[in-house]
């Protein structure tokens, strides 16, 4: 294979473009002759498709592994990524019911981004992966039990589906470390006072399936946030934010057809981003400490 003799060149963007490559070739073939004994750019590898994994363990110069495989790759186990060294990120749909156990034997996770399974088996023992401080976590239906959260207290990202009104939030308690937070769906009629004190929490996502009333009483039991991303019907009611003292950044995404009332807003010193499909009222009334930034 002609692109072997580019293999040892160990410029990073000769490296980058030798790993792109291996979509193009027989993905066997491809890592024994030519990315087998390749330096890689910095001993990384980007895996985006399930049909790479079986041939990684030939990459011998392989440091870090991020395996980010798409949703039309659903996975009915996890137990494909067994044998493969150094892997650092793990993005995967799936299908049924998942037992994450076969995920112990990669001790070098930082990142685990599981997606729709319908039941998740084992989950407390993630805590026994010792670099692992992102996790995205989602169901097929809403999360009704997130006792596993309490052998987790090094997270410092978490990502959640919808949650249940009857979830239990104490084992939060133990996620001190917690600089992000990120759920699909915050419970209809749960206060925020049942989230315990999480005294480094500094971003809050609040996803697609969070109710209007949402943020009220925010500012008093998290007052610590300096960037709040809402998404869809919770952008409706924005007039708790005006109490958000140390907020500085406030992002309102996907807001549907409805039109958002920005005016209590006004006043307030915030960099605020929109997206130019969004419909808004009292745009033009915010003041000069609002800095309007537009969303891509």
């Amino acid at each position: 294979m002609r692109l072997a003799c580019y293999a040892s060149d160990p410029r990073p963007e000769i490296q980058r473009e030798l790993a792109k490559a291996w979509q193009y070739f027989d993905p066997e073939r491809y890592a024994h002759d030519v990315l087998a004994d390749a330096p890689l750019v910095n001993g990384s590898i980007w895996v985006d498709s399930r049909r790479f994994l079986a041939h990684l363990p030939a990459l011998r110069s392989v440091t870090c592994a991020d395996v980010w495989l798409p949703n039309h790759e659903p996975l009915d186990t996890l137990e494909v990524f067994a044998g493969i060294k150094n892997i650092e990120l793990i993005r995967a749909v799936l299908r049924g019911d998942i037992d994450v156990t076969p995920l112990l034997e990669h001790r070098g996770l930082r990142s685990v981004l599981l997606f729709f399974a319908d039941s998740y088996a084992n989950l407390a023992e993630l805590g026994q992966l010792p670099r692992l401080i992102d996790l995205n976590l989602r169901l097929s239906r809403e999360h009704s039990d997130l006792g596993f959260l309490a052998n987790l207290p090094e997270l410092v990202q978490l990502s959640l589906g919808e949650l249940s009104p009857t979830v239990d939030f104490s084992p939060f308690g133990r996620l001190r470390s917690l600089g992000y937070l990120n759920t699909e769906g915050w419970p209809r009629g749960v206060p925020w006072s049942a989230l315990p004190e999480l005294p480094n929490l500094r971003r809050l996502r609040l996803g697609s399936r969070t109710v209007p009333d949402a943020l009220v009483g925010i500012s008093a039991h998290l007052p610590g946030l300096a960037e709040l991303i809402l998404v869809g019907p919770v952008v409706a009611n924005l007039a708790p934010v005006s109490g958000m003292t140390s907020l500085e950044r406030l992002m309102l995404l996907d807001a549907g057809r409805q039109t958002v009332d920005l005016r209590p807003l006004a006043g307030t010193s915030l960099e605020v981003w929109l997206t130019r499909r969004g419909r808004y009222a009292g745009l033009d009334e915010l003041g000069d400490g609002v800095r309007v930034r537009w969303a891509k």
